[in-house]
């Protein structure tokens, strides 16, 4: 659903978001959902192995991006909006023409399916994290990788870029949170206080800090 706040006001005393529109847009689960840069269309990623693009206005024509094998994990638009980043079940990562031509390009990205994947702040760099416990950087304008980074010990389900590109922080299945250097290409420190699954993680926009979401696996979990 697509909520909007009436009025901004001081954190504590804001008014409760109204609805703006309900869309039906998948038959199965939704399993990642972002916002353009522009703020005008939404994008789904299901367990349909389709993703779609639909306006906010109800005029809109809703797209279809048709050609994932498998669920789909995970997806990002880029910084002008005019591509759409995706991962899947099916071991590919497919860059998008924001378009109804649906035309793709893809990269068959690791030896499992990918949980997760961003993109640099520049968008030059795009990161990858599968089950085959294996963190994968590439450069996006030629989808050439670039390297590894090795050391979880399950399934990886989150990766972020910080803000200034210096760090990829990740988490996953063995309950760790690690940090990567991008220039030295090592881990630079690993948190293993956790009790389950680390299922997402994102830093704060200024880079200092990281808030992460971990919890029980879904006994249907796919």
């Amino acid at each position: 659903r697509c909520v909007q706040e009436t009025d901004r006001k001081p954190i504590g005393t804001q008014s409760d978001p109204t609805l703006v529109r309900t869309l039906k847009v998948h038959e199965e689960p939704i399993t990642a959902v972002a916002f353009a840069p522009d703020l005008q269309q939404i994008a789904t990623a299901s367990e349909d192995y389709l993703i779609t693009l639909q306006g906010l206005r109800p005029s809109v024509r809703q797209i279809k991006l048709e050609g994932h094998l498998g669920p789909v994990y995970d997806l990002k638009f880029t910084n002008n909006g005019n591509s759409i980043v995706s991962s899947s079940k099916d071991c590919t990562v497919r860059v998008w023409k924001n378009s109804v031509q649906s035309r793709c390009k893809v990269l068959k990205a690791h030896n499992g399916p990918i949980r997760t994947l961003d993109l640099s702040s520049d968008n030059k760099l795009l990161v990858t994290g599968s089950d085959d416990k294996v963190i994968k950087v590439w450069s996006f304008s030629d989808l050439k990788f670039r390297y590894s980074l090795t050391g979880h010990t399950n399934w990886v389900r989150s990766v972020c870029f910080s803000p200034d590109m210096r760090l990829i922080a990740s988490g996953g299945d063995d309950r760790t949170v690690r940090l990567w250097d991008t220039h030295t290409k090592k881990e630079v420190n690993a948190f293993n206080d956790h009790t389950d699954v680390v299922n997402s993680i994102k830093f704060h926009p200024d880079g200092t800090c990281i808030c992460l979401l971990y919890t029980s696996p879904s006994p249907r979990d796919s």
